[in-house]
């Protein structure tokens, strides 16, 4: 397995740890097959009863890597690569993924420190328990660079009228997280990775509930609420939506903010830095 993902199993909890603290444990497509790998492991194994998730470093994750261009970690530009299928297929596949975690029937706690963002921040709401430090900050960065949110979780989890807040580009401390329902609870940075590993401990040693007959009455209502509410429409929608906006935004109107031209004009580093500079006081 690749190194960019870190699995350990110890006393019923298997700890997946995303492993890419250089670059704040972005997603690249190696990282993300890797996690998908460690959770079909994971679920296939009769003593794991219990995933926990965290990540190495200052922050848990910034979601996709706009690094790596040209894999299902990033759209390309259609001038690279013409054909609009490829876009589509690679958010799909990248959607599949998540949908397999989610799917998956055991017991999911996130551990946040640092940054939480985009596809990292779908995964949080995708676990059944989501505690966070101090400093989490959550949000989507996709919308600081033109492109529509693949995350429909946002609207479930938050509601309308705040969703609408991360949808025009706003982030969101841990404080306020916990106030809108984004997570669990929120703790220390020094007392996070002790929180995580009691949630866990917690979890596993509740007999029944995370045995087979639990996993799959926990499965069935997952799948059916999740139906009922629509998810899984709206997760069509938003993947869609994102690979068209991918598609569109690499044209521009003449004055408005051109993240790709600056990527090209500065590097990806101080392109990146310039983007979440333009949007420093929308944080709440």
């Amino acid at each position: 397995m690749s190194d960019t993902i870190l699995t350990e199993v110890q006393d019923g909890t298997c700890t997946i740890t995303l492993n890419r603290p250089e670059v704040e444990n972005a997603m690249n497509a190696e990282m993300l097959e890797a996690f998908d790998a460690a959770v079909a492991e994971a679920g296939a194994r009769e003593d794991v009863l219990v995933l926990l998730i965290r990540g190495a470093g200052e922050s848990f994750s910034t979601g996709l890597d706009p690094r790596e261009r040209g894999t299902l970690a990033f759209n390309p530009s259609p001038q690279d690569r013409p054909y609009m299928s490829d876009i589509f297929v690679d958010n799909w596949r990248r959607s599949e993924i998540w949908s397999r975690f989610s799917d998956l029937p055991k017991p999911k706690i996130a551990t946040i420190q640092g940054k939480c963002l985009g596809d990292a921040a779908m995964l949080a709401m995708l676990c059944s328990t989501t505690i966070a430090a101090e400093d989490a900050i959550f949000g989507d960065p996709a919308i600081r660079m033109g492109l529509s949110s693949s995350n429909p979780l946002w609207m479930w989890t938050l509601g309308p009228r705040r969703a609408r807040e991360v949808y025009f580009g706003r982030y969101l401390r841990g404080d306020t997280a916990r106030e809108w329902g984004l997570v669990t609870r929120v703790v220390p940075l020094d007392q996070l990775e002790e929180e995580g590993q009691l949630a866990a401990d917690s979890t596993a040693r509740r007999g029944g509930m995370t045995g087979l007959d639990g996993q799959i009455t926990g499965s069935f209502i997952g799948r059916t609420s999740g139906t009922a509410s629509g998810k899984p429409l709206a997760r069509d929608f938003a993947v869609n939506t994102a690979a068209l906006s991918a598609y569109q935004r690499y044209g521009f109107r003449e004055g408005e903010y051109d993240f790709w031209q600056r990527v090209e004009e500065l590097g990806i580093e101080d392109a990146l830095a310039e983007r979440d500079d333009r949007y420093a006081a929308y944080i709440t």
